[in-house]
C-alpha cells in the first residue's frame, strides 16, 4: 500500500516537473525558429552587420534557454523533495482508510449472523489485552487489536446458508468454513500496517497446541505467539455468546473450558494472562462470585 502511495507520488511529482521542461522547451524553440527566420532574411536581403547581431542573439538565446532548463529542473528538483515529505503521511492516511473499509467489510460478514454482531471487535481487544498481561511490546498490542477485528474477514467466502445456519455445521460445511483463516491471510497480506508475526496470528488462530488445529496443523511452539493469544480470545468470545446451537457461557464457565483444554489445546500462558486482564483469577478463588461480568467486557 504504502509503496503504491509513493509510486503514485514521485510518478505525479516527475509528471509534473517534465511537463514544464517540456513548456520551456516549447518556448526555446519558438525563439530559435523566429531567430533563425530572421538569419536567413537577413542572407537575402544583406542588411550590413546583421549577421553578427543575430549570431549574438542566438548565442542570448543559447543561453536564455540553459538558464531556463536549469530553472526546470531545480524546481521539479524542489517539487519532487516536498513531495517526498508528503509520502509517508499520505501513504499512512491510505492505509488507514483502508483498515476502515476492512472493517466495515468485517461487520457486514457478522451482520449476515445476528449472534456473531461485535465478536471481532471484541476479540481484537481481548487480544491486546492478553499480549499486554503477557508483556509483548505495545506495537504487538496495537497489531493483535487490529488482527483480532479482522481475523474472520475471509468468512466472507462462506456462502450466507451456511453462516446463518441454526444446526450445528456438517463435515462439508465445515470444510468450507476451515478454509476461512487462509482467505483472511491472503486478503490482509498487501497490508505494511501489520507485520508478518501478526499476519501468521490470523493465519494460524485455528491451531491447537497439540496438532489438531488447522489450516497447517501446527504443534506446540511451532503456533506463533500471536497466533496462541488469539485462538484464546477467539474461543472465550464466542463461547460467552449465543450461537444459534447453543446458549452463552458464563464468564467463569468459559475460563474453566479454557483451563480443561490446557495445554493440550490453548496456552497455559495465555489464558492465565486473559483471566488475570479480565480478574476472573478473582472470581475462580471466589465461585460465589461467578455470575459477575469480567472487566471491560461488553455485548
Amino acid at each position: 500500500m504504502r509503496i503504491l502511495a509513493s509510486g503514485v507520488g514521485l510518478g505525479a511529482c516527475w509528471g509534473w516537473g517534465l511537463g514544464m521542461l517540456v513548456r520551456y522547451l516549447k518556448i526555446i524553440g519558438v525563439l530559435f525558429g523566429l531567430f533563425l527566420l530572421l538569419a536567413i532574411i537577413d542572407r537575402a536581403i544583406g542588411v550590413p552587420g546583421g549577421s553578427r547581431f543575430y549570431a549574438v542573439a542566438c548565442l542570448a538565446a543559447g543561453a536564455a534557454a540553459g538558464l531556463c532548463c536549469m530553472w526546470a529542473l531545480v524546481r521539479q528538483a524542489l517539487a519532487s523533495r516536498r513531495m517526498c515529505a508528503r509520502l509517508p503521511i499520505v501513504a499512512q492516511s491510505a492505509e488507514t482508510h483502508f483498515l476502515e473499509v476492512l472493517r466495515k467489510v468485517t461487520h457486514y460478514v457478522e451482520s449476515r449472523d445476528q449472534n456473531r454482531s461485535g465478536h471481532s471487535r471484541r476479540v481484537g481487544e481481548l487480544s491486546k489485552r492478553i499480549a499486554r498481561e503477557i508483556g509483548l511490546d505495545e506495537k504487538v498490542c496495537s497489531e493483535l487489536c487490529v488482527a483480532g477485528q479482522l481475523h474472520d474477514i475471509g468468512l466472507l467466502a462462506v456462502p450466507e446458508a451456511i453462516m446463518s445456519s441454526h444446526s450445528k455445521c456438517g463435515v462439508d460445511d465445515f470444510r468450507l468454513i476451515k478454509k476461512h483463516s487462509e482467505v483472511s491471510y491472503e486478503l490482509l497480506l498487501p497490508l505494511d500496517a501489520l507485520s508478518r508475526k501478526t499476519l501468521s496470528a490470523i493465519r494460524y488462530h485455528h491451531e491447537r497446541m497439540n496438532g489438531t488445529g488447522y489450516p497447517a496443523g501446527l504443534a506446540g511452539e511451532q503456533v506463533p505467539i500471536e497466533a496462541r493469544i488469539l485462538a484464546v480470545a477467539d474461543s472465550y468470545d464466542a463461547m460467552t455468546h449465543d450461537r444459534p446451537y447453543r446458549k452463552a457461557m458464563e464468564p467463569i464457565q468459559a475460563m474453566s473450558e479454557l483451563r480443561r483444554c490446557c495445554p493440550a489445546g490453548y496456552d497455559p500462558q495465555c489464558v492465565d494472562a486473559l483471566a488475570r486482564a479480565l480478574k476472573l483469577a478473582t472470581m475462580e478463588a471466589h465461585p460465589a462470585d461467578s455470575t459477575a461480568t469480567p472487566q471491560g467486557l461488553g455485548a
